[in-house]
C-alpha cells in the first residue's frame, strides 16, 4: 500500500466515524475517541505558521480544540479556536488573517 492509498483509506475511516455518530463524534464525553476542530494561520507570505504549546502534552501545535454547543459546524469551532488561542480576532473565511 503506498502513502497516498493510506491517507485515502484514514479519510474513509474518519468520514465513517464523524457520519456513524453525526454530532457526538464532537462529543468530548465519548472518551478518546472524538473529533476535535482544528486550523492553521499562516502570514500572508507563508513564511510563518502560528503554533500554540499544548501544556498537557508538552508538545507544539496547530490551534484548534474542542467544538462548543453554540459552535455551527466544525468549521466555527476552528475559527474561535484560532481567535481565541491565537488573538487574532479579524479572520476572514479563507482562513487569512484580515488586514490590520
Amino acid at each position: 500500500m503506498n502513502r497516498k492509498q493510506s491517507q485515502s483509506e484514514l479519510r474513509d475511516q474518519y468520514v465513517s466515524f464523524v457520519r456513524t455518530l453525526p454530532g457526538s463524534a464532537l462529543d468530548r464525553d465519548r472518551g478518546q475517541e472524538h473529533v476535535t476542530a482544528g486550523c492553521f494561520l499562516f502570514a500572508p507570505d507563508l513564511a510563518q505558521v502560528l503554533l500554540c504549546f499544548h501544556k498537557k502534552g508538552r508538545f507544539w501545535v496547530q490551534l484548534g480544540g474542542h467544538a462548543d454547543a453554540t459552535d455551527a459546524s466544525v468549521a466555527s469551532a476552528a475559527f474561535r479556536e484560532a481567535r481565541e488561542e491565537g488573538g487574532i480576532n479579524d479572520i476572514d473565511q479563507a482562513g487569512r488573517a484580515g488586514p490590520a
